[in-house]
């Protein structure tokens, strides 16, 4: 082996774990919406996935994977949305995987806010803390914010931080959460290669059912356009590259899918 196949080697082992360490943070999200899903009593599709960081399309209905980012604080981030009296309600997670020797520690945390929750696993019934401590902060924004708008000035719309905004103009509508954009790291998530559903279909040898269900459930990148889904390439081939790699631990190929 000649060192610059050495380094390629290392360099394909450190892209799989950040690809492996992504996904242990998209199953913590998952965890999390079914959790405050659960805890609001309203239906999984009431419960919108927005991205908190970088660049923000309303017309795109996004998966975990599309609205899961990672910022310049070690720290993934995601938004969860609900829909209170015609206004949007978004509360911006942070989430973070620390792996260890028997099972990863998994720290959440809300935008702008100290408090820190540490959890292992992936029960939404163990979250139910975090779901208690984010509907206390939605109950006093909102019984707060007119005070708020108040002392601050401006509009609503343009406070520093707030849950619960409404908005009073037709002709400027709403838009989720504004942030400061900041890049992501190219490490962690690498520039999107988009593709159609059937090229990935000729990629993966899959059903078209199954690769778009693997887009709904977030297990690959992808976004919504129109009734069809545009899946993100890098993505897709390391979800090939892991189940691969638990297939060669069984018997048998899993592959092709037929529903």
């Amino acid at each position: 082996m000649t060192r610059i196949e050495e380094l390629e080697k290392i360099a394909q082992n450190n892209n799989h774990r950040w690809f492996l360490y992504y996904q242990s943070c998209q199953n913590l999200a998952f965890a999390l919406h079914v959790s405050l899903q659960r805890y609001l009593g309203i239906t999984p599709d009431d419960l919108l996935f927005v991205p908190t960081i970088g660049e923000y399309d309303p017309a795109i209905e996004y998966t975990i994977s599309g609205a899961l980012r990672m910022g310049d604080d070690s720290f993934f981030h995601i938004g969860l949305q609900f829909t209170l009296l015609g206004e949007p309600v978004l509360i911006p997670f942070k989430i973070k995987t620390i792996p260890e020797d028997l099972y990863e520690e998994h720290e959440i945390g809300i935008e702008d806010q100290d408090k820190v929750f540490k959890t292992h696993g992936f029960n939404p019934e163990d979250l139910t803390p975090v779901c208690e401590y984010v509907f206390e902060l939605i109950k006093t924004d909102i019984d707060q914010s007119l005070e708020r708008w108040l002392k601050q000035g401006g509009t609503p719309a343009q406070s520093t931080y707030a849950f619960y905004r409404p908005c009073f103009s037709e002709e400027e509508p709403y838009l989720p959460f504004h942030l400061p954009e900041r890049e992501t790291l190219a490490a962690a998530r690498p520039t999107p290669h988009w593709i159609t559903t059937e090229e990935a279909v000729q990629i993966s040898g899959y059903h078209p059912e199954y690769v778009r269900r693997l887009a709904r459930q977030g297990k690959i990148g992808a976004v919504r356009k129109g009734r069809d889904w545009w899946i993100d390439r890098n993505a897709l081939q390391e979800y090939l590259k892991d189940k691969e790699s638990l297939t060669t631990r069984k018997s048998g190929p899993e592959r092709p899918f037929s529903p």
